[in-house]
């Protein structure tokens, strides 16, 4: 099996580009750089050192306007800074990096894109808050729209234009974890670079349309009816899907001038959502197994709620077997901590089971291996080999405690490490019962992805099972901090700002810095091009290309075995004399 992600291209260069802000005004300089690695056969990135580099930046018109070749320095950086013509047009630009006479197999180029406008600096924003007290559809919505200025004062007697559209949204929730950012990267992606939105181009059915004015706090309300799903029919999406309202604003101040927000409220047919988060993903008889729930409403508010935590067994047959029941009761943050005293082998569900104030029943669930010496007159569902990981990520140095399950007991099994096209490692074990732990030490090479994947062969039968381990890049990342001799300042004041770095260990890293000072409205007009740079050097998750192949895998012929014995004919083969001819069977042309 396999799952997407980058190759493993050793020899492959990076191009970090960015500017000092997002957009610029005619005439204005831009102030760029360039950071430049390459991949080392570990899969670290190195500085780039004393390699020349060319630049070249293109107006929307595909012109150029400005070019240029540095060098990079002992960190792989290259500096530079160029004035817009005065009449230069608007739109999008283009800066490219380039390093000639490089292998054209290697990735020697990128760049990075700003935005030139005659644009005049927002003086305030508009934000929309949604109620604080859960909404059931056929309910009224009253949200409160924001207007403020940017230095905090409201904004009075503002003109507020809404348009308010109707869509789908899907409860779910992400418990806080070390490397966040790289796993939502992985899963979705947060490269948005996208303009600000314009009325009326938001997704959705528009339910409602008006004006308002702010009072003299700079808020207003926008009230509209949510619709209530008459449909009878009983599709299992209808349980999890719920109505989104995205609420669009135009707000222009007494000087005529018009900014643009959203903001969106849920509407959910349940009071509140659960969820739950077992700590590890196996224990063993006697464990206390450690489980964490959050019960929120719609718009990610804390609930706090009562309702039962019920341990199932899990059977062959999708059957299933209640073993404990405990009341529970969130705390006013909406979260709880439970444990539940293992005493028994096996595969269990553990779930949070209860019914809110309107009535309808809210649940969680999650499952969770306990291993011991019972697992082994323990029937198991699942068939072949199951592997179980202790946590959910490592670091390097890290010791993993992985569980293996068989179906019945004494199986042999073939473990390989994998990571894009390699086999790192392979191991050959004997499962004596239905399950073994087996202790894997992390280490570089697994950084940041690597499968751990299982064979076996029982009853002319070949099952197989891959599991991916996620090792963040811990030791490749600086912690920086930024902080200002003062928490204000005045227009005109001068301000001195210390840079801080220190590596994993927390010891100072030595290392080169920029630091650019940005009006925080020019966001509105522009946000950042540049991508987080953590996931542009080190979210990359390695692609496993390594296949199992048996003789199970194709279709084989039939053989018959013959075990009587039959006389030996002699044989002759056809002689045709020279001139025998031939029959021509094809006389041409097209048969239809």
């Amino acid at each position: 099996g396999y799952w997407w992600g980058y190759g493993d291209n050793r020899d492959e260069m990076k191009i970090f580009s960015y500017t000092d802000r997002p957009v610029y005004r005619p005439a204005q300089k831009v102030h760029f750089r360039q950071i430049l690695t390459k991949r080392l056969p570990n899969g670290d990135q190195a500085p780039a050192t004393g390699t020349k580099v060319a630049i070249t930046v293109s107006n929307p018109k595909g012109e150029e306007v400005w070019k240029g070749e540095l060098t990079t320095s002992e960190f792989g950086t290259i500096n530079g800074s160029f004035d817009l013509p005065a009449e230069t047009p608007l739109g999008e630009y283009s800066i490219n990096a380039s390093v000639p006479n490089v292998n054209g197999s290697i990735a020697a180029s990128g760049g990075n894109r700003f935005r030139v406008e005659e644009y005049k600096r927002p003086e305030f924003e508009v934000t929309v808050d949604a109620p604080k007290q859960a909404v059931r559809p056929g309910e009224t919505v009253a949200a409160k729209v924001n207007v403020r200025y940017y230095f905090g004062a409201p904004v009075p007697n503002a003109k507020v234009k809404y348009t308010v559209r109707r869509s789908t949204w899907w409860a779910s929730y992400r418990f806080p974890q070390p490397f966040s950012w790289l796993y939502e990267y992985w899963g979705a992606g947060d490269y948005d670079t996208g303009r600000r939105n314009i009325g009326g181009e938001g997704s959705g059915t528009i339910v409602k349309e008006g004006e308002t004015t702010t009072d003299a706090q700079g808020v207003a309300e926008v009230a509209f009816g949510t619709e209530r799903d008459t449909s009878t029919r009983d599709e299992w999406w209808r349980r999890y899907a719920n109505p989104l309202y995205t609420i669009e604003i135009e707000a222009t101040d007494a000087s005529r001038r018009t900014i643009e927000g959203q903001g969106s409220v849920r509407v959910a047919d349940q009071q509140y959502f659960a969820f739950l988060d077992v700590k590890r993903g196996f224990y063993t008889s006697g464990d206390r197994v450690e489980t964490e729930l959050v019960t929120r409403d719609a718009n990610d508010n804390a609930v706090s709620a009562s309702g039962k935590m019920v341990v199932y067994k899990l059977l062959p047959g999708d059957k299933e077997e209640k073993v404990f029941e405990q009341d529970i009761r969130t705390d006013e943050k909406g979260r709880a901590f439970w444990t539940w005293p293992s005493d028994n082998a096996g595969h269990f569900r553990i779930a949070y089971e209860a019914t809110d104030a309107w009535g309808q029943k809210v649940e969680a669930s999650q499952s969770v291996w306990i291993n011991g010496p019972s697992i082994n007159s323990t029937a198991i569902r699942l068939q072949g080999i199951t592997i179980v990981l202790d946590k959910r990520n490592y670091e390097e140095g890290d010791t993993i405690r992985a569980l293996f399950v068989a179906d019945k007991p004494d199986t042999t099994v073939l473990l390989t490490q994998e990571a894009g096209g390699d086999i790192l490692r392979r191991d050959v074990f004997r499962i004596e019962g239905k399950s073994r732990e087996v202790v894997i030490p992390v280490e570089h090479q697994h950084v940041p992805n690597f499968a751990l994947a299982a064979a076996a062969i029982r009853d002319f039968e070949v099952y197989s099972v891959q599991a991916e381990v996620f090792v963040p890049p811990v030791r490749q990342m600086l912690n920086v901090s930024v902080a200002g001799d003062k928490e204000t300042y005045k227009p005109g004041e001068t301000g001195r700002f210390t840079i801080k770095a220190t590596d994993w260990q927390g010891k100072p890293a030595r290392g080169e810095f920029s630091l650019a000072l940005t009006d925080a409205s020019l966001f509105y007009i522009q946000k950042d091009y540049a991508p987080d740079m953590r996931a542009f050097y080190y979210g990359e998750r390695r692609a496993i290309s390594v296949n199992l192949d048996s003789s199970r895998s194709g279709r084989p012929e039939g053989r018959i075995e013959d075990d009587n014995k039959y006389p030996d004919y002699e044989t002759h083969d056809w002689q045709l004399p020279d001139d025998f001819g031939q029959l021509n069977i094809d006389p041409g042309g097209w048969w239809g």
